[in-house]
């Protein structure tokens, strides 16, 4: 349970060594936010999502990594790929519904904003099935044992 410990602290501090350290209290408490323009139209999303999702996807990703090159024998990591990815998974749905949301509003708009919302939209369902198959194969995995 130590090396868990050590490995998600490692996590952390990549994490926050890449996106930058907040400064501010208001990153965490969802005061702060961020602003998707799409032509004359505004989404303000708060910055907590932002960091949910980012860190969600990176924890379920350090710990797929570390599960296959375990060959599915910690059994602590797999619990913690579990939870994160079941995070990530719920996170990417929402995302998704956004996106849905953004291509169903605005049909009349320019061709060249649908072409990369459109290609977001297919990535995002792309690693939603990806994280749902791995998520299926540890818990299979888990069963076995």
């Amino acid at each position: 349970m130590k090396k868990e410990l050590i490995y998600i602290f490692f996590i952390l501090l990549l994490f926050y060594g890449i996106h930058g350290f907040p400064m501010d209290m208001e990153t965490f408490t969802g005061i702060s936010t961020i602003d998707v323009n799409f032509y004359d139209t505004y989404f303000v999303l708060p910055s907590a999502y932002y960091w949910f999702i980012t860190l969600s996807f990176t924890f379920s990703i350090a710990y797929l990594i570390r599960v296959l090159l375990t060959r599915f024998k910690n059994w602590y990591a797999k619990l913690i790929y579990l939870i994160t990815n079941g995070l990530f998974i719920i996170s990417l749905v929402y995302v998704i519904q956004f996106l849905n949301l953004i291509l169903k509003d605005f049909p009349e708009k320019g061709l060249a904003s649908h072409k990369t919302f459109y290609t977001y939209f297919y990535v995002t369902t792309a690693l939603l099935l990806f994280a749902v198959v791995m998520e299926i194969l540890v818990l299979f995995k888990m069963r076995k044992k």
